[in-house]
């Protein structure tokens, strides 16, 4: 599409575009401009599909148009932010990478799912990946990023408004580096997973914090059957700031120099909770 005007028009002009369903049996497509490569989702909820670009005088736009495949088995990259309206599903051991500076918004209370399955995540400080799950949902299923028996590396992530922010269930994997989980009902939940021989479960220098629900009953960190190392790392202002059930043994790893963990402003819980030294700062 192209704009044609006077030439003594400089001002941008919002144009509406509306596009057709290209195919049946797809609801969500990825539109790219060609010219810039940025990318953004579509939701088809009926045959059409209507937005608005600014485009100056003598100026066109190039589009592509594909369907958006949430179900990913094979390796696949993201470096551009987009909406999810139904599960993103990594599933037959297929890697998904996201770039810095990318936001994942999940609507209609759906997750990122991982079924045997990889996530890594590649933020940065001034550009961290964000994953918005918009509001907490905890009926059928539980929104957040859920991950069963795969390995993830988030690095430089934010995680909020889900009903638990991360979940794992018999990974011993888990690389947690400098993330901010916030405004869930739970942070991070393990469960059956481990840190010991070869194995590196960890959480380092993230803060996680108001984590809550309204009973009081939320939680920065839940283990069950789990000892992850823990080093760094900031829990404050959750209904439990780490709450241990079932021989959890949380590693602080006082052999590590990136310092001692804060944890406070909240209340802890535990039952058969060994801790392998003191190096938790409460306050």
């Amino acid at each position: 599409m192209n704009r044609r005007c006077n030439t003594g028009d400089l001002d941008d002009r919002s144009v509406r575009i509306e596009i057709t369903r290209p195919v049946t049996g797809y609801d969500d497509f990825l539109l790219t401009d060609i010219s810039t490569g940025e990318t953004r989702s579509l939701h088809f909820s009926g045959n059409t599909y209507s937005f608005r670009v600014a485009l100056r005088r003598a100026s066109g736009k190039l589009f592509k148009i594909e369907p958006l495949i949430t179900n990913i088995t094979q390796n696949t990259s993201f470096n551009f932010s987009l909406t999810l309206y139904s599960d993103l599903t990594v599933s037959s051991n297929a890697t998904l990478t996201i770039a810095e500076g990318a936001t994942l918004t999940f609507e209609n209370h759906s997750r990122l799912l991982l079924s045997n399955g990889n996530l890594t995540v590649n933020g940065t400080s001034q550009k961290p990946v964000v994953f918005d799950f918009l509001t907490p949902y905890w009926q059928s299923t539980t929104n957040g990023i859920v991950n069963n028996y795969g390995n993830v590396v988030l690095n430089h992530a934010k995680i909020k408004n889900a009903a638990i922010g991360y979940y794992s269930y018999s990974t011993d994997n888990d690389d947690i580096q400098n993330c901010e989980i916030f405004n869930n009902q739970w942070g991070i939940v393990m469960h059956w997973t481990h840190s010991y021989g070869t194995e590196k479960a960890k959480i380092v220098n993230c803060n996680i914090h108001d984590n809550s629900t309204w009973d009081n009953q939320g939680r920065g960190i839940t283990l069950s059957n789990s000892s992850p190392k823990i080093y760094a790392t900031t829990i404050r202002k959750n209904d439990y700031g780490l709450y241990c059930t079932t021989n959890s043994n949380p590693y602080d790893t006082i052999d590590e120099v990136n310092g001692y963990n804060i944890i406070g402003q909240q209340r802890c819980w535990n039952n058969k909770l060994l801790f392998n030294s003191n190096a938790w700062v409460c306050g």
